[in-house]
């Protein structure tokens, strides 16, 4: 009894297929087909359930790389506060003077307040301000976030303010010295700052960013010969910079988020469960509980991804980035899910078939999730067992 009360407290059946065979005629023959003895046993199928008693587990908070997301977000909640950047660099779209200049403006398209409800605080004031400073490194959009970039370092030049609403296009006169600056001044075009006029707002809009549909844009109207046209400056970067209010992660649990930069890792001693590399992996199913109090999605379908490991490295590589072209699974959470469930055959597989090293999984986001969204689920070392994730494996072998 020892035996099965072991570190893993993997619990096996095993069922007994056997075939039964029915006299079978063809149309043009009375033969019968062949039959094989009834005590025969060509597969038997084994589950093994490993507990978390079997995995270990790590959180990770590296630089942030939301650059890519769709949203830029503004304004300050109960769990974070965040102000976008923009920068414009290329200018070779419109007139190299402005004698003829009609106006420049900026174009903002609004998304939605966050969250999208009847707390909504109708018409916050949002404010545009140019950045300049000398000697500072320009900043990025997939290198920056709170604790690198601070608006104090800059001097900020109000260009406009607008009352929000959502799904609404704004436009924020700009000046030709400005784009002129820019453009003689290249390694030291700091942008702009998009941020809430009054700190004691607590609530959050989102502005549509560079990689969506409806991005910013400058405009430059001017008349040439008689003729009104338009030149357009399209963005080069731009990010949303998030300061959450909880930085202390828990270690009982696995903290999921693209703008707080955080990523789990989990490994399952799988082998010294499954001893035999032949067995075939029929099916592996990893559950993972959510702990919907400390879960923020605003809404949003969260994407979260699981990818293997190469190397032991990485657990504590905060260079180590997951590769966005190939993972071996991933789920899509909504808001109200308690759990969430990821099938994981193959990855099991590569590691009891001696396919891969078991150096373990990753558990990361989507960039495309909002920044501020955070996933919070139960990990190995939670102090309630039932909230503990555990693994279901079946597997199949023939004889």
């Amino acid at each position: 009894m020892d035996k099965f009360k072991s570190l893993f407290h993997t619990t096996q059946r095993v069922f007994v297929f056997s075939f039964l065979f029915v006299p079978f005629f063809l149309n043009t023959c009375d033969e019968k087909m062949p039959t094989l003895p009834v005590d025969e046993v060509p597969v038997s199928f084994t589950e093994f359930r490993l507990e978390s008693e079997s995995m270990s587990d790590t959180t990770q908070v590296v630089t942030a790389q939301i650059g890519s997301a769709g949203r830029l977000l503004i304004g300050k909640n109960d769990d974070a506060t965040a102000f976008a950047l923009l920068r414009f660099e290329t200018f070779s779209t419109i007139p190299d003077t402005f004698e003829n200049l009609i106006d420049v403006r900026l174009r903002l398209i609004t998304a939605t307040e966050l969250p999208y409800d009847s707390n909504s605080v109708a018409g916050t004031e949002l404010v545009v301000e140019s950045l300049t400073a000398s000697g500072l490194t320009e900043w990025t959009e997939d290198s920056t976030d709170f604790t690198d970039f601070s608006l104090d370092d800059y001097t900020r030049t109000e260009y406009g303010r607008f009352a929000y609403s959502n799904y609404d296009t704004f436009y924020v006169p700009l000046d030709t010295a400005l784009l002129t600056y820019w453009e003689e001044n290249p390694y030291e075009n700091y942008g702009l700052v998009i941020r809430q006029a009054d700190d004691a707002v607590r609530t959050i809009q989102s502005i549509y960013s560079t990689d969506a549909s409806y991005y910013p844009v400058i405009i430059v109207r001017y008349v040439d010969d008689e003729d009104t046209l338009s030149g357009y400056v399209y963005p080069a970067e731009d990010v949303s910079v998030i300061k959450f209010a909880d930085t202390n992660l828990d270690e009982e649990k696995l903290i999921i988020s693209a703008g707080r930069a955080s990523r789990s890792f989990l490994k399952f001693s799988v082998e010294d469960s499954i001893t035999d590399p032949n067995r075939v992996i029929a099916s592996a199913k990893l559950h993972v509980k959510i702990d919907t109090t400390l879960t923020r999605n605003y809404g949003e379908i969260f994407y979260l991804y699981l990818s293997m490991l190469d190397s032991t490295q990485d657990w504590n590589d905060p260079d180590y980035t997951p590769s966005t072209s190939s993972y071996e699974t991933y789920a899509a959470i909504e808001s109200g899910d308690t759990s969430v469930v990821f099938l994981i055959g193959s990855t099991i597989q590569n590691y009891t078939s001696q396919y891969s090293d078991n150096f373990g999984v990753v558990l990361w986001p989507s960039t495309s999730n909002l920044g501020i969204s955070t996933l919070t689920m139960y990990g190995p070392k939670t102090s309630d067992p039932a909230f503990r994730p555990y693994l279901e494996i079946l597997t199949m072998k023939e004889y």
